[in-house]
């Protein structure tokens, strides 16, 4: 059977793709770390653990939507 002169591309990614990716990234954590706009916080498998975790890293409490009248809005000024 001939071979094709097409090759078929791989389902990853190349070394040289992530270095380049890895640099671009490492870029903008530097630049929103300088600017104190970079967040850590801990994710987890479980969607709420992670909302949790994201909530306590902004110093804010959790309001269940479901059971509040309140607006998520409320508390913001327009610009």
């Amino acid at each position: 059977m001939p071979t094709s002169p097409v090759k078929a591309k791989s389902a990853t990614p190349s070394k040289g793709i992530i270095r380049v990716y890895l640099e671009q990234i490492k870029l903008l954590e530097d630049y929103y770390s300088k600017q104190k706009k970079l967040l850590n916080f801990q994710v987890s498998n479980a969607p709420g653990e992670t909302w949790k975790e994201l909530l306590a890293a902004l110093h804010l409490k959790h309001v269940d939507a479901k059971h509040s009248s309140q607006k998520l809005t409320d508390g913001f000024t327009r610009c």
